[in-house]
């Protein structure tokens, strides 16, 4: 066994041990995370491109609900036409064949959803005819219901060829639904499975996040020694930066303070603008400015008084924070005290110190101050456009000094106030106006009534009692409360156009000669050349204009036919044929009503609508008189 040299042992101990180099471990730490990275960006964007082909696949279905969505709504649309002739249930229909959002946007969209999938394409192809032909026997009951009649709309669905056809729709859209929903769970699956993997990676991921830690850990405790000698150097520069960051921080906290009270002012401002755009009720605009001034200025009690231009008096509007009554029926007059000054001079009065010289000259107003045990005043004019809308008063019960940016917070308060105040009472004048201006014009419809009415004594009041049937039946057959204003004023107007007619037509005792009938049948005319320029008027022409046509084409001036007559042309005539069968003439007395019933209902389909009638007929028995019917009435009735 050989030893040693004492040169080799100093050697070795000189020699320092062999260890592993922090560097290189925290490299290869990196490295992993990287690979480790990479992976998981690739299982994201796998999940990634799963997710967008669920989202298509939802896409799909619900394109395919809109598309049958919309076949639905066509037929609803056709019922409801077929059922009430009425073209604006036609809307939805034409909202499935318009251009944009129709039926034809909704296939084109499922043809680029299911571009990829061949058996929905074959699907697509079947179901683009079918389609439209269900469109086109839609169109069909439409123009039978329009051109032809109600019973021949109704036999043509009632035979069943829309029914097929939307059943033959149904299997394909559910065949479409079930592919697209077995797609929907396949890709569920990978989207689970894509996930998962993400999961795996992460935690891989977190591990080599550990075996970072580590190694970095090792050489923070490699370089502690070193640094301990460093913070020692470094500690009297801590020392003296943790006073400058004390300093800081005090100015810091300063401003965050003033920020706060920025803040707090501009959502006094904002609260204020919400109640001013929010009501019209001044009372509680005004609560809303005062509850916020007394909160942000810290105010003991607030007044807003208003101006009266007529009387030069202020009077109070609101107050808050005052204990006597006495405080809030205060009335000030210009120059009177500070508010009186304040408004008179039309800028800020201070006064930090209140004294009996500053309040007022009224000795009532001296009590109050001193039962309120009032301080400090301060009282802000209210202006706005240039003019005086009030003042509002401030007082403390503890002496208060403002500073200049409290006084510029309370003038741009009592700025709020005053655009405040100036808004509701514009609004309440222009709204007084508005309805002024309403009542004159059907003041002046209805004294153009009346003038119709003496002027024709055979009709004396009949225009009141055929405005006030035909507002009820209109009412009735559903025509919306907006327009019944329209309606009324048409049928307070329907003779207007007898203007025109000259006396010796219009109040001959006799038979008119057929000369005299053309010039009388042109009164519907003369009252559409007189109302139409009227811009207010207009929309009321329908019941002057067309009230003598008739169901079947026969009537005058124009010879409309069914349904191109307005409706509420068509349901005042048959009002105004009633009104003048059940009031006496000088050639005939008043019809019984069960005559003039029997009447109506054999002229159903010529000179009235069928529907239009069975709608009156109700309306009679629940609001007008009832007489028995006589034999003579019972043979006019119809079989």
């Amino acid at each position: 066994m050989s030893v040693p040299s004492p040169a080799a042992q100093v050697s070795a101990a000189s020699r320092p041990a062999k260890r592993f180099s922090p560097p290189l471990g925290l490299s290869i730490a990196v490295l992993i995370l990287l690979a480790v990275g990479v992976f998981a960006a690739l299982n994201l964007r796998s999940l990634m491109r799963t997710r967008l082909w669920t989202a298509d696949a939802q896409s799909t279905l619900q394109r395919i609900e809109e598309t049958i969505s919309l076949l639905k709504d066509a037929e609803t649309a056709q019922r409801g036409y077929v059922i009430t002739g009425n073209e604006r249930y036609l809307e939805p229909y034409s909202a499935v064949l318009a251009s944009s959002g129709g039926l034809a946007d909704r296939l084109q969209e499922l043809r680029d959803l299911t571009r990829d999938d061949s058996s929905q394409q074959r699907r697509l192809g079947k179901l683009q005819p079918l389609l439209q032909s269900e469109l086109d026997f839609v169109r069909h009951v439409i123009e039978l219901r329009r051109n032809v009649g109600f019973d021949s709309a109704q036999n043509a669905v009632q035979s069943g060829q829309g029914k097929k056809t939307m059943d033959s729709v149904r299997v394909l859209i559910a065949e479409m639904k079930a592919a697209e929903g077995a797609t929907l769970r396949q890709r569920s699956v990978a989207a689970s499975i894509s996930a998962r993997n993400t999961v795996l990676v992460m935690a891989a991921g977190g591990v080599c996040s550990v075996l970072l830690l580590f190694f970095t850990f090792r050489i923070v405790h490699r370089e502690v020694s070193e640094r301990r000698r460093a913070e020692q150097a470094t500690q009297e520069l801590n020392r003296e930066l943790d006073a400058r960051v004390q300093r800081r921080s005090e100015e810091l906290a300063s401003a965050g303070h003033q920020i706060e009270r920025q803040l707090d002012q501009l959502k006094s401002l904002r609260a204020i603008d919400l109640a001013i755009l929010g009501t019209t009720d001044l009372q509680l605009v005004l609560r809303t400015i005062l509850a916020e001034i007394r909160a942000r200025l810290d105010v003991d009690a607030a007044t807003v008084f208003l101006f009266d231009p007529h009387a030069l008096t202020l009077d109070i509007a609101a107050s808050s924070g005052w204990r006597s009554q006495a405080a809030v029926r205060i009335t000030m007059r210009l120059g009177d005290g500070v508010t009186g000054r304040a408004a008179l001079e039309r800028r800020t009065i201070s006064v930090p110190i209140v004294s009996d010289a500053t309040v007022a000259r009224s000795e009532t107003v001296r009590a109050v101050t001193s039962d309120e045990e009032v301080k400090s005043l301060y009282a802000i004019p209210l202006i706005a456009k240039g003019q005086l809308i009030g003042v509002l008063t401030l007082g403390f019960r503890s002496t208060f000094a403002a500073d200049f940016k409290w006084l510029e917070f309370a003038e741009a308060l009592a700025g709020q106030a005053a655009m405040a105040v100036e808004s509701v009472q514009s609004f309440s004048d222009l709204q007084r106006s508005n309805t002024n201006l309403a009542l004159a014009y059907d003041t002046t419809i209805e004294g153009w009534a009346r003038a119709l009415d003496l002027r024709d004594k055979e009709t004396e009041g009949h225009s009141r009692r055929v405005t006030e049937m035909t507002v009820k039946l209109a009412g009735m057959a559903g025509i919306p409360k907006p327009e019944l204003v329209h309606v009324r004023r048409g049928a307070l107007l329907h003779d207007i156009g007898k203007m025109g007619v000259p006396d010796a037509i219009l109040l001959k005792p006799g038979k008119l000669s057929d000369e005299e009938w053309e010039v009388m049948r042109q009164h519907p005319v003369y009252a559409y050349e007189l109302l139409s320029p009227i811009a207010h008027l207009r929309p009321a022409l329908d019941i002057p204009y067309c009230h003598h046509e008739k169901w079947d084409g026969s009537g005058y001036p124009r010879g409309l036919k069914g349904d191109q007559i307005p409706l509420s042309a068509r349901l005042f005539a048959i009002v105004d044929v009633w009104d003048a069968l059940r009031s006496d003439r000088p050639y005939r007395p008043a019809w019984p009503v069960g005559k003039v019933r029997a009447h109506i209902a054999q002229q159903s389909g010529t000179h009235f609508e069928p529907a239009v009638v069975a709608l009156f007929m109700r309306f009679v028995d629940e609001f007008a008189d009832s007489e028995p019917m006589t034999a003579e009435a019972e043979e006019l009735m119809p079989l």
